[in-house]
């Protein structure tokens, strides 16, 4: 086994999305997750949250919860759920994780559609059903979660309501929504790879990702936090 401390480093990835420098890590060892929590808030200069789940189907077809994405300003976190539990019978998502998503005084922002996206999502076999506007917390079983609600808002009815234009409340283009905010998303760490279209699309219960991967992967949720931030600043 990898010690955590070597984990820690090879899981970060530095990029620039939207003409900001961007650090991501990625995590698969929970004895990782309440420092990379506290260095997440640290960046935070507002309340907003950049949040996306990446899911995958198990035997049956149903979906279970492969990654959470979180994003504020020049961090991105990128945790391995369902390989954190994986790695052991008795692997339990930390405490401060659904304390972190349970904080009041953030506001978590997600892509249009997430929340019908995530509908009747589970995180395990057994798990209790998980959607935008609940977390999840370790319950007295390790592979079951306890959920509660979190405050969350998607990135369309946000820019909506401050650019006061209906029409965004159902655009599911980031690009778009960033363009209408004033953020450039086109400006990535990939642009001699062309179109996002074109972007590499990683199974999402992967092992491990490519550098290429890891933008695919934390793109919507650091688009989200940029057009919030670009917008609190107009």
């Amino acid at each position: 086994m990898i010690p955590a401390t070597y984990l820690s480093r090879m899981g970060l990835y530095d990029f620039t999305i939207g003409g900001v420098n961007v650090r991501a890590q990625v995590i698969v060892d929970p004895k990782l997750v309440d420092h990379a929590l506290a260095e997440l808030e640290l960046t935070a200069d507002n309340p907003f949250v950049g949040l996306d789940l990446k899911t995958c189907r198990d035997a049956l077809g149903r979906r279970r919860c492969a990654l959470l994405i979180l994003c504020t300003n020049t961090k991105c976190l990128i945790i391995q759920l369902d390989r954190m539990t994986k790695k052991s019978q008795n692997t339990r998502i930390p405490c401060v994780l659904g304390e972190f998503l349970s904080d009041k005084c953030l506001c978590f922002v997600s892509p249009n559609g997430f929340t019908k996206r995530t509908s009747g999502l589970s995180f395990r076999e057994n798990a209790n059903v998980v959607t935008l506007t609940q977390f999840c917390r370790p319950s007295r079983s390790p592979r079951v979660f306890e959920c509660k609600r979190i405050w969350a808002v998607e990135v369309g009815e946000y820019a909506a309501r401050v650019l006061k234009n209906p029409k965004l409340l159902k655009c599911k283009s980031l690009e778009k929504l960033g363009a209408e905010a004033g953020v450039d998303l086109n400006t990535t760490a990939l642009s001699d790879s062309g179109a996002r279209a074109k972007w590499p699309s990683p199974e999402w219960d992967s092992k491990l990702f490519s550098e290429e991967e890891v933008v695919s992967v934390m793109y919507d949720a650091v688009a989200c936090y940029l057009i919030v931030q670009k917008l609190l600043a107009s």
